[in-house]
């Protein structure tokens, strides 16, 4: 998948930015060299019209950061995802799902993306992100361009 086609199922399809993007992006912009990648991401983000979070990766951001009221005025760009029962029964769903595969999820945020795939399985998005765990869980291309992935359920 490349950018173009990225843009294109955003103008369409939900797509959650993962933290993993969002910091990434972040970060990128405060710095001067990286200008290709720089290029890159502000295309997805400033042109992608159906992007969302979770309120999950809403608190993820915050809590790294001490920029609150900036941070929060990025995210309202954001259509918020809140979780909900529905979410809850997919993510345990998937969890079994995981265990009886016998991959071993890593670090200590993996529940967090486990949370996130079952919004996109429920809310039919697709899913942005740097982080590979996502591909345990999902079905995931590698973009082209950048080192990320759209997973989908």
């Amino acid at each position: 998948m490349n950018v173009d086609e990225i843009i294109n199922l955003c103008d369409s399809q939900c797509v959650i930015f993962d933290t993993s993007v969002i910091i990434d992006y972040i970060r990128i912009l405060l710095r001067k060299n990286h200008e290709r990648k720089r290029n890159i991401l502000s295309r997805i983000f400033n042109q992608c019209s159906r992007k969302a979070i979770t309120t999950l990766i809403y608190e993820e951001i915050l809590a790294g950061s001490d920029e609150d009221v900036q941070l929060q005025q990025f995210l309202s760009d954001f259509m918020i995802l809140p979780f909900d029962i529905d979410e809850a029964i997919f993510a345990s769903r998937l969890e079994k799902q995981i265990r009886n595969k016998g991959l071993k999820p890593k670090g200590e945020n993996w529940r967090i993306d486990l949370f996130i795939s079952a919004f996109a399985y429920t809310q039919r998005c697709y899913i942005l992100t740097k982080d590979e765990d996502f591909t345990k869980m999902l079905n995931c291309e590698k973009l082209d361009e950048v080192e990320y992935y759209v997973c989908r359920s």
